[in-house]
């Protein structure tokens, strides 16, 4: 919606759906790369997730201040900006993240993890609408200052998340012995998908 109201433009919405989608699944393999041969896979994860953050800081501050009023298309480049370097720091935290929640959560137990994540995000996105539909609806706050303050909940929100990730214990766990180049781990796909066909299932499907 801001995206919207700042650059008048369903196509610009689409591009930065692209780039979430280019954010979440590129860096994966540059991850990859780097951290299989690494006995400890959080600071892999924490480090993007701090860096990613960030901008979410710097446009609570930014779309607060008057500038952000009177320069709203210097402020959709920042948006752009700052949403971009999120969407990429995301996805290099994918594949370290999801190797610890491999060691840290029993096989039998991993539905249940993730369902029970699915609910909870359900209930705190009802909440979350309530307070969005509230924010905008206050006709004190001047366009994009309410989105402003939609902001620094979000920067709340995340430093809360940030610290509840850094006191996970991640548990020891196998890694390989030497590193994996891009190279090598592009040309495996063929053949983990035909010994996976699950995975493949999976990724099809």
């Amino acid at each position: 919606m801001l995206l919207n109201d700042l650059g008048h433009s369903r196509l610009l919405v689409g591009v930065v759906n692209g780039l979430q989608r280019a954010g979440w699944l590129v860096p994966q393999l540059l991850a990859a790369s780097f951290v299989l041969h690494r006995p400890r896979k959080k600071p892999f994860v924490l480090l993007p997730c701090l860096f990613g953050r960030i901008p979410f800081y710097l446009l609570a501050i930014i779309f607060n201040l008057k500038w952000a009023v009177t320069h709203q298309h210097a402020a959709l480049v920042v948006l752009i900006a700052g949403y971009t370097i999120f969407f990429f720091t995301d996805g290099l935290g994918g594949v370290p993240w999801h190797d610890i929640i491999g060691r840290t959560i029993p096989a039998q137990l991993r539905g249940r993890f993730f369902g029970t994540i699915q609910f909870v995000g359900g209930l705190l996105a009802i909440g979350s609408g309530a307070i969005v539909h509230h924010v905008l609806a206050d006709k004190s706050l001047v366009f994009p200052h309410n989105y402003g303050h939609l902001f620094i909940y979000l920067a709340a929100g995340l430093t809360l998340s940030t610290i509840c990730l850094s006191l996970i214990r991640e548990p020891h766990g196998p890694a390989f012995s030497d590193p994996q180049s891009l190279g090598s781990l592009l040309r495996a796909i063929p053949s983990t998908l035909r010994t996976y066909p699950r995975l493949r299932k999976a990724i099809i499907g």
